[in-house]
């Protein structure tokens, strides 16, 4: 099964004719695009392919453009081979703590707790949950959302200690995807796992910064994203 978002079209030696194309209204994709989008029908040789693109048209009907495949959108039930879910999703709270400073005055910091795991909370996404639901996100359990490429991964000595500004979840890489155009790692985290641009070993021990301007936040008790 080949989802429009696996043929990926100027690039790879196969080649396809163009048979018809098309604009796409954003709210009949799953990922809106600030852009118009353009749906290409392709033909190779007996077989008829769909490819989406974000911006205006660069192929015309009657083109022969190469393509390419990103196998890691691909299934195969046969062979056991599914995609890549387009976004992590880890179970978590968000959680304070209270500090007294050096002239005994009380401040509180913010962290998203995965896994026993707290992580600062930066300001903008503190301000953005206090404004959705104010005191009461203490209260709700969340489940943070986040796609692949949204992480980076940074190797970590066995038994170092973790991050000191606690701006980093601590995690195990329990298998290697290898995708050809790119690689992939399966991390857990405590309980959890999750699935990041890395090129790693199985076994190894690294740390994981989630780039928060990117993070979607989810109400599980009542099932509806947040932020």
């Amino acid at each position: 099964t080949l989802p429009a978002s696996a043929i990926l079209l100027g690039t790879g030696i196969a080649k396809a004719t163009v048979a018809e194309v098309a604009k796409v209204e954003e709210d009949a994709i799953s990922a809106p695009s600030p852009f118009p989008t353009t749906l290409y029908r392709l033909s190779v040789g007996e077989e008829t392919l769909f490819a989406l693109e974000s911006g205006a048209p660069r192929f015309d009907v009657g083109d022969t453009v190469p393509f390419d495949l990103d196998f890691s959108r691909i299934t195969a039930e046969a062979l056991g081979i599914t995609p890549l879910p387009a976004e992590n999703r880890l179970e978590g709270e968000f959680v304070k703590e209270k500090e007294i400073d050096d002239r005994g005055r009380r401040a509180y910091r913010f962290y998203l707790e995965i896994d026993d795991q707290p992580v600062a909370a930066e300001d903008e996404l503190c301000e953005k949950l206090f404004s959705c639901k104010g005191s009461a996100i203490f209260h709700t359990p969340l489940a943070y959302g986040f796609s692949a490429d949204a992480v980076t991964v940074t190797p970590r000595t066995n038994g170092a200690p973790p991050s000191p500004n606690k701006t980093a979840l601590l995690g195990r890489v329990s298998e290697i995807l290898d995708y050809g155009r790119a690689v992939y790692a399966r991390i857990r985290v405590g309980s959890q796992t999750l699935i990041a641009l890395y090129n790693g070993a199985v076994g190894e021990a690294v740390s994981l910064e989630v780039d928060q301007s990117r993070l979607s936040v989810f109400d599980r008790e009542a099932d509806i994203r947040i932020l």
